[in-house]
């Protein structure tokens, strides 16, 4: 297994992004309970699943078009025993498409990091997604974004990758 790092940017940096998706999701009511941990599971199960990417990258050395493959075939089969009426589900395929292009996509685009950059910097990086969706939400769904979280993110991002 790798070891921690030792550059305290890194655990400052990790440490920024944390806030700024917090300050991110500042609640605009006063039920946010339910959101903060659907949130924190989704972080929790991509910091795992991370981890073990570049595990399996560095350590183990698997093919990375091999490791996506057989990543893509046990969605497809998992996916198509929880699917219960699936002509419905065959009558969105146009709808579909994107995402069945772009999701092994940027994958595939993760794993290529994790093979050149630290599991900090590429986990940490994934987190741009916070800022990206944030920004759409913005532009599509006429959102307020919370600028301050945004930049906290940005500043944590930069500091790990430098």
């Amino acid at each position: 297994m790798a070891a921690l790092p030792s550059q305290p940017q890194v655990y400052i940096g990790a440490a920024l992004v944390l806030a700024g998706v917090l300050v991110l999701d500042r609640p605009r009511t006063r039920a946010p309970a339910r959101g903060v941990a659907l949130g924190l599971a989704v972080a929790g199960c991509t910091a795992v699943y991370t981890l073990w990417d570049g595990f399996a990258i560095r350590s183990l050395g698997v093919d990375l078009l091999t490791y996506l493959a057989v990543a893509n075939v046990a969605q497809v089969v998992v996916l198509s025993a929880v699917v219960r009426d699936f002509r419905g589900a065959l009558g969105q395929w146009r709808s579909a498409v994107p995402v069945a292009v772009l999701t092994p996509l940027s994958y595939g685009l993760v794993l290529l990091a994790l093979s050149f950059a630290s599991v900090g910097t590429v986990a940490v990086g994934r987190t741009l997604n916070v800022v990206l969706g944030a920004g759409l939400g913005a532009i599509v769904l006429r959102e307020r974004p919370h600028v301050a979280g945004l930049a906290v993110v940005l500043a944590g991002v930069l500091l790990v990758s430098v």
